[in-house]
């Protein structure tokens, strides 16, 4: 494979969603270790291409070829390698989408996992990359899409037991179902009729499998589409409300507020 090396910092992009800081892709890293004791202030997504050391449990130890760390926000980053250069590529992101998805597909964090396929997160990276630096205006619905879509082919392929359970039918057509339908009324049991379950039964075994109860994942699929709708000024905030699922726009600013710390207005004002 071509090697291909940046290494650009993303100042531009942040709100209070979702930010990118910056990317290295195929990155070479020159001897020596790399410590932040207090973290780097956001989370980090690093592929080791090469071997090098990562500390875990106060010891510097190999990582072998093709693994693969997420760092949450705080944790001390030690890694490296003194004898020789060795590449890498990762990300720098930061906000609640960041943590929300991390949670949603049970990514490890702070943990060295087994992760091969370098052309598979590079592909990522650069989409990414190309977005935000080859266009006038990038688009934040492409960009958070990207990084889910990343996210999903990591718990694939991650090597970490906890990745390989697999999904319940009756989780995966109601997780579905709420990703196509989360602007309309949703009736949790309704859905648990459909699937032959008890209310109890589907938002324990949802929330066990996802993270989420059924509601706190279907509003957080519409607060997130609120988020991509705001930065259409042409829309009314009256009309993203509707487009979310909500007739009272009370409600949903009530909701957005508490989401994101501030009102739909304010957030499109910050912008």
């Amino acid at each position: 494979m071509q090697t291909i090396h940046y290494h650009q910092a993303y100042s531009s992009y942040s709100d209070s969603n979702f930010a990118i800081q910056a990317i290295g892709i195929r990155d070479i890293g020159v001897p020596g270790i790399i410590h932040r004791p207090k973290g780097s202030g956001d989370y980090v997504l690093i592929h080791f291409i090469d071997s090098a050391y990562v500390e875990t449990d106060g010891k510097l130890k190999e990582t072998g070829r093709g693994a693969f760390l997420v760092w949450e926000k705080g944790c001390e980053q030690k890694y490296g390698d003194a004898e020789k250069a060795w590449e890498h590529s990762w990300i720098h992101c930061d906000g609640a989408r960041v943590r929300d998805l991390l949670k949603l597909y049970k990514i490890p964090l702070n943990k060295v996992v087994k992760f091969k396929d370098s052309a598979l997160f590079d592909h990522y990276l650069l989409a990414l990359h190309h977005e935000l630096s080859a266009h006038a205006r990038y688009n934040s619905t492409i960009l958070q899409n990207c990084f889910q879509n990343l996210l999903i082919e990591l718990s694939r392929l991650t090597d970490n037991q906890e990745q390989k359970t697999v999904i319940p039918e009756y989780v995966f057509r109601v997780k579905l179902f709420l990703e196509s339908h989360f602007a309309e009324i949703v009736n949790i049991a309704v859905l648990a009729k459909q699937t032959g379950c008890s209310q109890s039964l589907l938002r324990r075994e949802f929330k066990r499998y996802t993270g989420f109860s059924p509601l706190a994942y279907l509003m957080h699929l519409r607060m997130t589409h609120a988020c991509s709708l705001l930065r259409d000024k042409n829309l009314r905030i009256s009309e993203v409300s509707l487009r979310c699922g909500y007739e009272d726009i009370y409600h949903f600013s009530k909701l957005f507020k508490k989401s994101f710390g501030a009102s739909p207005i304010i957030y499109r004002k910050q912008l």
